[in-house]
């Protein structure tokens, strides 16, 4: 898998976990952390300290604590597309991720609502759109036959964000930690 790249319109770093040669977006501590979104009041299932008391990096302050209560609003950051099929319940999707402010947010906190996600195909056209939902996670069911290899772009308040490297699969999540797996510089962030 190459590494996931990503390429704001107003800011150009060297991504250097991503390998020479790569740009991208936010990349650093402290960068991508946005303006400070208001999110507002925490939504049902959330509050301002963690289930195990122990808080860890969470930008907005506001983190998922009803367990695995079924939701659309559960669990932002984990792979959602491995859990239901491990887990064999909940819907099926083929893309699946969450928008954070901060690059390094931990699972389980709030992610940012409204910001809209485009799919682009390999012929370099929008192929399907997704909006996140209240606590920043967005999916589709929408196949990516025919679309792969793709690349996505994050909208948000006119600014964008796109990632530069193509792929083959939508579990976004898998990568996009908060650590950052298979060269991927951590979280899905604001533009």
């Amino acid at each position: 898998m190459r590494c996931p790249a990503w390429l704001s319109t107003s800011l150009f770093l060297a991504l250097s976990a991503c390998g020479p040669g790569l740009v991208g977006g936010p990349s650093g501590e402290g960068e991508g952390e946005g303006e400070g979104v208001d999110v507002g009041p925490p939504p049902a299932g959330y509050d301002t300290s963690p289930v195990d008391g122990v808080a860890g990096e969470c930008s907005t302050g506001q983190w998922w604590v009803l367990g695995n209560e079924e939701s659309s609003n559960m669990h932002p950051g984990l792979d959602c597309i491995e859990c239901h099929r491990r887990e064999g319940e909940g819907p099926t999707y083929s893309v699946a991720g969450t928008v954070f402010q901060g690059l390094r947010d931990e699972d389980d906190c709030r992610g940012i609502p409204a910001a809209v996600i485009e799919i682009i195909g390999s012929d370099g056209t929008v192929a399907f759109t997704m909006t996140a939902n209240s606590v920043g996670s967005f999916t589709s069911a929408r196949t990516l036959a025919g679309i792969a290899p793709y690349t996505a772009r994050v909208i948000y308040d006119g600014r964008t964000i796109e990632m530069t490297s193509a792929q083959t699969e939508g579990s976004c999540n898998s990568c996009h930690t908060a650590a950052g797996l298979e060269g991927a510089p951590g979280r899905i962030v604001l533009p």
